[in-house]
């Protein structure tokens, strides 16, 4: 379209320019020296009125530290011994938690290695293992979460009700930890209530035990022919 002002067609002037451009010199990025920064309690550090996530294990004890060096608007952070941990771009907001959410997962343990533990905490460690296996064949990308998800269910749960979820998904099909975690909570709510199972008692008189006298008094009576008849 001709321009309303110039009365040109901007393709054809850039077609007249194109020839003439040059592109603009890279710019070296911008680096700091490395600062220490204290790691706190929940894996995190400070950072300009922001908290960055570390992976976990990155707080050891009160005198842990990592090194962190600006690239451009990228953090990147090193152990003290010169080791990549992650990389964090600037937040440029205050009061904000930058979390990355790989940095949660427990990579301590091969998978093979968790599973063991998970299916040792169950009453059929073998009915375990089909069920965790047919999660990792399924899910491959997310089986830690999985699993970790399936041994904290499993922790707060009773054994006779994981041993029901766990026969119920093996024998449905059931391969997901969060689908498990429901079966377990609905098997949980079919349990009576331990306060129905006690009878509870109470006395008449709970100082003594023993029916008070005032208890036993017989109201007077009177009879009909007392009365005078009209």
């Amino acid at each position: 379209m001709v321009h309303g002002t110039t009365r040109k067609q901007p393709i054809l002037e850039w077609e007249i320019e194109r020839p003439f451009l040059r592109e603009l010199p890279s710019l070296p990025a911008s680096k700091t020296e490395p600062v220490l920064y204290t790691v706190r309690k929940d894996n995190c550090f400070s950072f300009k009125g922001n908290f960055y996530s570390l992976p976990l294990g990155t707080y050891k004890d009160k005198g842990s530290q990592v090194k962190v060096v600006i690239e451009s608007n990228t953090l990147v952070i090193h152990n003290i011994n010169d080791v990549l941990l992650c990389k964090h771009v600037i937040d440029l907001g205050k009061g904000h938690k930058v979390v990355n959410t790989d940095h949660k997962r427990d990579k301590s343990s091969a998978i093979g290695e968790l599973i063991e533990q998970v299916c040792a905490l169950v009453n059929e460690p073998e009915k375990g293992k089909q069920f965790l296996n047919a999660i990792h064949k399924d899910k491959p990308r997310y089986i830690r979460d999985q699993i970790l998800l399936v041994k904290e269910t499993i922790q707060k749960t009773d054994r006779v009700i994981i041993d029901q979820a766990l026969q119920y998904c093996c024998d449905n099909n059931v391969i997901s930890a969060c689908d498990f975690k429901s079966i377990a909570e609905h098997y949980t709510t079919l349990q009576p209530s331990k306060d129905n199972l006690t009878q509870k008692i109470c006395a008449i008189n709970p100082l003594s035990g023993k029916m008070p006298d005032q208890a036993l008094v017989q109201p007077a009576t009177s009879s009909i022919n007392d009365y005078d008849m009209f």
